[in-house]
């Protein structure tokens, strides 16, 4: 996938979150904002480091970036399923086994 597709991508989520790419570039503090705007017109081949920043100001997976139709897909969490996700992430790797369960009957019996 070349730098174009990339900056399409990321132009998307911004527009997506409701930001502007000043407010996006305000986010990526430890990156130049050439860089940011540079990337966003798909004039530079970035780094991954500066993609990951951009990534996190948009609390999206890296990845996202590299999609081929990104259409289909809404990455953007809610702050209940970002705290779900932190709490999950604070557990070891039995209680996170649990929580899976519980969560799957939950599901079973929400049916």
């Amino acid at each position: 996938m070349n730098m174009k597709n990339v900056a399409a991508n990321i132009n998307k989520y911004i527009s997506m979150r409701g930001m502007t790419k000043k407010e996006l570039a305000e986010k990526c503090k430890d990156i130049n904002i050439r860089t940011i705007y540079k990337t966003l017109n798909g004039k530079y081949n970035t780094s991954f480091v500066t993609l990951n920043y951009i990534a996190e100001a948009l609390e999206v997976p890296l990845s996202c970036f590299f999609e081929e139709d990104i259409s289909q897909y809404n990455y953007i969490l809610s702050d209940e399923e970002k705290k779900l996700i932190d709490l999950k992430r604070q557990l070891n790797s039995k209680m996170r086994e649990r929580l899976l369960g519980y969560a799957e009957g939950l599901h079973q019996g929400n049916q």
